[in-house]
């Protein structure tokens, strides 16, 4: 563990009855059923033992407001002046993972009746059936991993502090006024936890296999107003920037300058059979039923048009999906899901109006990432830095706090080189080439960008957009303090055919990435991480060469519609 951050163990040990309510049922008939994880071991969720804490916390020490209990849990996004980046998250020091159990596969039934308050009989249709996971009376322990960040205004006596708040804690869980979720506070504590694991080892220039040790919550889309899902593709700027809050927490600032900067970090794709997973297929690609053919010339569309109306990927069913993914080596993802119900408490303990929502991290039992890792010239203090804490293992990635554990790391292969001519460019992962306030069309957009940095000219392009705005639009106003403006993303599998002049810059793209820019009038303005964090050192950008002739030849064998 990098010096400077603190880890130990936390136990919390309850006597039944006692429920921390999951979204899935254990049975039919149940009305609730004991959250469990990917084993199916109960599980004390760490958001909900966090919330404790930070009440308990505050009672010790005079309120929210306290410097103990910002320090220990944070605070919102302070003010800054204009010109200055917004809503920068100010974190607390405490990274806690989620409690695990004991696997309990012997459930019982605990029932719950509402009766009538003039009669004193049962209500009609008011009788709940909890899944009860150990006996009336039974104490039951769970233990998890406690992370203190050195922030600056942590208390001394921090681990003290939090002891007797978790010993004072009353009860946990659902149903409290009932009488479930008594902690034993004398079977509770916070110990420091003396296990070193450590990962492989690293080299120059590295393509690291990774695993996590809680599900992960990254790059989350809001699917609806109070529902959020995470994504199986994690960011690269979401391990960079967990990355330098650890360089951080050892004392290391002085590394964080420009070499970091260009420190490039690639997204981390899951794993299928040691192959990356969940990447993007060639928008250029066309089908008609089963024929599934790369339509980047006139006579292949025609031929496919001769069979019925070609559909793109983003019509396909998932035959074609399959067929295409298996005959290209781009296997697909099965993201599953850990489904959480999270609700905000008032200062008085109870729960806030409408601030009721649904968060789906990514389950992680036996799933592993892989990544990039390009030092890019970086001094060689960065480089042992870097090192140490990936291989000492590096907390704090997304939502959950999750720990990424190195478990492999070789030498990548040489990026492909092209020569002048006609090639056909591909991104990988999402890049920001154009800009939503230039009037121009987006042809002319793509064709400007290629021409300024990769001498090269534009010919065709099959590209989707995107846009990234809410947070992102606020805490980075790359568009000016005095607006509102999201960012507007080329989609991975856009394909790009470029007639390249002279190939030592496209070149060079391969290798590090296409730069995020803007328009300001006519003139390509780039961006920096300061101002978007779609830049190719945050993973962003990433492209490869599309080989016409070897497509064809994989996609060959497809029976004809």
């Amino acid at each position: 563990m990098s010096a400077g951050r603190r880890v130990f163990r936390i136990k919390v040990t309850l006597r039944s009855p006692f429920l921390f309510q999951g979204l899935d049922l254990a049975g039919h008939g149940f009305d609730a059923s004991a959250h469990r994880d990917e084993d199916g071991c109960i599980i004390i969720p760490g958001d909900h033992l966090r919330g404790h804490l930070r009440h308990a916390i505050a009672a010790l020490t005079g309120g929210f407001d306290s410097d103990e209990c910002k320090a220990l849990f944070g605070m919102e996004s302070p003010e800054v002046p204009p010109g200055e980046e917004r809503n920068r998250p100010a974190r607390g020091a405490i990274l806690l993972s989620d409690l695990k159990g004991p696997m309990k596969e012997e459930i019982a039934i605990y029932h719950r009746i509402a009766l009538d308050s003039t009669t004193g009989a049962a209500q009609e249709g008011s009788i709940q059936l909890i899944e009860l996971t150990a006996k009336i009376g039974e104490e039951v322990s769970f233990e998890g991993r406690l992370v203190l960040r050195p922030i600056p205004g942590l208390p001394a006596d921090a681990v003290d502090l939090l002891t007797t708040a978790l010993q004072l804690i009353p009860a946990m869980g659902a149903l409290k006024s009932s009488g479930f979720g008594e902690l034993v506070a004398d079977e509770c504590s916070i110990q420091p936890d003396t296990r070193v694991d450590r990962g492989a080892a690293l080299l120059d220039g590295l393509s690291i296999t990774v695993a996590f040790d809680r599900p992960l919550l990254v790059n989350a889309l809001r699917d609806d107003t109070n529902f959020f899902r995470g994504a199986p593709i994690v960011p690269g700027a979401a391990i960079k920037g967990a990355l330098a809050e650890a360089l951080r927490d050892a004392g290391q600032d002085a590394l964080l300058g420009e070499g970091f900067t260009r420190l490039r970090i690639s997204h981390a794709f899951p794993l299928a059979d040691d192959v990356l997973a969940g990447r993007a297929l060639p928008h250029a690609l066309a089908a008609v039923k089963n024929d599934v053919r790369l339509a980047t010339d006139d006579a292949v569309l025609a031929a496919l048009c001769a069979h019925g109306t070609p559909g793109y990927p983003w019509d396909w069913k998932d035959d074609q999906f399959a067929f295409a993914r298996e005959r290209l080596g781009r296997p697909g993802f099965d993201t599953k899901y850990d489904s959480r119900g999270r609700v905000e408490i008032t200062d008085a303990g109870l729960a806030k109006e409408s601030m009721l929502f649904v968060v789906q991290p990514v389950r992680i039992r036996g799933v592993r990432w892989r990544f990039a890792l390009d030092y890019n010239g970086c001094s060689p203090e960065l480089r042992h830095a870097v090192a140490d804490v990936l291989k000492s293992g590096l907390d704090g990635l997304g939502r959950t706090g999750a720990r990424m554990m190195v478990e492999g790391a070789s030498l990548p292969p040489e990026p492909p080189r092209c020569e002048a001519g006609a090639v056909l460019l591909m991104l990988e992962t999402p890049a920001l080439l154009t800009d939503p306030t230039d009037p121009t069309r987006l042809f002319e957009q793509y064709a400007r960008f290629f021409d300024t940095y990769a001498d090269a000219t534009l010919t065709d392009c099959w590209a989707r957009q995107g846009d990234a705005g809410h947070y992102y639009g606020f805490r980075f106003p790359a568009y000016g303090t005095h607006r509102y403006q999201p960012f507007e993303l080329t989609e991975p599998g856009s394909v790009f055919a470029l007639t390249v002049r002279d190939p030592a810059e496209l070149n060079d793209l391969l290798r590090h990435g296409l730069p995020a820019v803007k328009l300001t009038g006519k003139v390509l303005e780039e961006l920096t991480y300061k101002t978007c964090p779609f830049v190719p050192e945050n993973g962003y950008g990433e492209v490869s060469l599309l080989d016409a002739a070897g497509v064809d030849e994989m996609l060959k064998g497809a029976p004809h519609g």
